[in-house]
């Protein structure tokens, strides 16, 4: 195994990484271990490093839309298979100042709501 981040492990090469890239990772978790990796990450991560968030980012309210309805199915599934959720963007600014970090950049890519947040330590 290479890297582990829910158990804090990292490839000696890794700590102080440049960026650490997590595709779809946290929305399977609730806060708790969502915080537990992060936590992990931050400790790995050297003075200049960046996270890289690649997750859904849904909108704080929806609109009765085919797109908001699509957003809300797959919050329930996730929250009913994983017990975990999508988040909003101030879900993430709250679940990030939590372990001493903040979203310095965000852009959404896609109609959905797929976003990259840029992830710097406090």
């Amino acid at each position: 195994m290479l890297c582990n981040p829910i158990l804090g492990y990292f490839k000696s090469d890794w700590i102080g990484a440049v960026f650490y890239y997590l595709r779809n990772i946290l929305h399977d978790h609730p806060d708790g271990p969502c915080v537990a990796i992060l936590n992990n990450i931050k400790n790995a991560m050297g003075p200049n490093s960046t996270i890289l968030i690649d997750d859904l980012v849904i909108p704080e309210q929806v609109e009765g839309s085919g797109k908001d309805e699509w957003v809300a199915t797959l919050d329930i599934a996730v929250m009913a298979s994983l017990g975990a959720q999508e988040r909003t963007k101030s879900d993430w600014d709250h679940l990030l100042d939590s372990v001493g970090m903040f979203i310095e950049e965000f852009r959404t890519y896609d109609s959905l709501g797929n976003s990259v947040l840029v992830v710097k330590r406090r």
